[in-house]
């Protein structure tokens, strides 16, 4: 027999990993989901909303607290699919659009000069010649050199943009100066592509944090990343994209390692949430009942007890420990009633101890006080109207129990 109990646990290894596969799944789906989200508004934006099937535009099925875990990762490989397909879509649709724009432009420009230029031919800086330079062939043949610049600017993964200055160079200039400058548009193009691919990876990277931030929670920095490869498609290559990269980078870097300290966090309070509701399941099945007293208010949940109208228990869990008490729910107390509370309570943590540990829980240490020692407590609506008692954890507390913002749902 004893009064208010401090007892510690542990969750079974198996368990635990059970709640990070669901975790993992539901964050894989949430992350896919905005990816996909993301890549629509992309697709609206640039004007090729007409690729978007209208399957893919109805939405992603949000799983409930019950789908079974290898549901959640289906469908997050299902989404992830949708967004390869579509991805792949978009980008060989922007590539036509870009070649076809290319041609035009390249085709007025040397609609414009004479067929051949001579010694008049425009002079533009080259840093460093990427190629040998060949020796100079006598006429220059201006669609010949246009067509060599266009071949070269069809690799590039984005609009021409600031490229343009450096590709009209190379067409009008004379044959010396266009061999060196046609390789060092070759080498801008590998640079402005690699610069593309890794805008690519900051906005699908930002995005992804979605799946562990709420709106409201991701900085201005990170929304501008989630955009940035969509704003490179509108404006193309621009001098200063390496820095807007490298900016992009750390802060989608700075903000994952936010991220993952936030993650610990949240999974202990999963793992907290879990014991919790074992403990209130395993109490049900010996008879308690759950009122609907508010658990921030009277310091843990109030269960009725079987055998009493005036007495129950409160509950409430941290991270290492279960505090169980004796309560008075109803009528005045005395000292008779809430010793025979005490020992309705003892006999039930025996019988609790099997129940949760099929749930996965493990009891260990139990501290206790002596029965009568401390007088049970009256809850209410409003406040409990005596001591907490002798045994109180981190998680008796309305601060030592505050919930994380992210979903957690049930996982078993």
């Amino acid at each position: 027999m004893s009064g208010p109990k401090g007892i510690s646990y542990a969750l079974q290894q198996e368990v635990l990993e059970r709640l990070r596969r669901r975790e993992e799944s539901l964050a894989d789906l949430r992350a896919a989901d905005s990816r996909l989200q993301g890549l629509i508004t992309r697709c609206d934006d640039l004007g090729h909303s007409h690729i978007v099937a209208a399957s893919l535009r109805a939405g992603t099925q949000q799983p409930g607290e019950e789908t079974p875990t290898d549901v959640v990762t289906a469908r997050a490989v299902s989404v992830r699919k949708s967004v390869e397909g579509l991805s792949k879509q978009l980008e060989d649709t922007l590539a036509l659009e870009r070649r076809r724009s290319l041609s035009a432009s390249l085709g007025a420009l040397a609609a414009q000069l004479p067929s051949s230029v001579g010694a008049e031919a425009q002079e533009v800086t080259v840093a460093k010649p990427a190629e040998v330079i060949a020796e100079p062939s006598p006429g220059h043949n201006i669609n010949a050199e246009r067509a060599r610049v266009e071949e070269v600017l069809a690799d590039l993964k984005m609009p021409v943009g600031d490229l343009a200055v450096l590709a009209n160079a190379a067409i009008t200039a004379k044959p010396l100066r266009h061999e060196a400058l046609l390789g060092q548009l070759r080498s801008d193009v590998r640079r402005a592509n690699d610069l593309y691919d890794r805008a690519a990876a900051v906005s699908h990277n930002s995005l992804g944090l979605t799946a562990h931030l709420e709106d409201g929670e991701l900085p201005p920095s990170i929304i501008a990343a989630q955009s940035l490869v969509m704003r490179i498609d509108e404006a193309g290559y621009s001098h200063s994209l390496a820095e807007s990269v490298a900016d992009a980078e750390k802060n989608v870097g700075d903000c994952l390692q936010r991220v993952d300290q936030l993650k610990s966090v949240r999974d202990s309070e999963r793992a907290r949430a879990f014991v919790e509701d074992a403990v209130k399941e395993s109490f049900a099945a010996l008879g308690y009942a759950v009122t609907d007293l508010d658990p921030t208010v009277t310091g843990g949940t109030v269960l009725s007890a079987p055998s009493s109208k005036r007495h129950g228990v409160q509950i409430a869990v941290d991270g290492s420990e279960i505090a169980v008490r004796s309560v008075r729910i109803a009528g005045p107390g005395d000292g008779a009633s809430d010793m025979a509370a005490d020992v309705e309570l003892c006999d039930s943590i025996a019988a609790l101890t099997p129940l949760l540990g099929d749930a996965g829980v493990t009891l260990r240490r139990i501290r206790s006080v002596p029965p009568g020692i401390v007088p049970a407590p009256v809850v209410s609506a409003g406040k409990a109207t005596a001591g907490r008692g002798a045994v109180e954890t981190a998680g008796s507390s309305p601060s030592g129990r505050k919930k994380s913002t992210r979903r957690l749902g049930k996982t078993l």
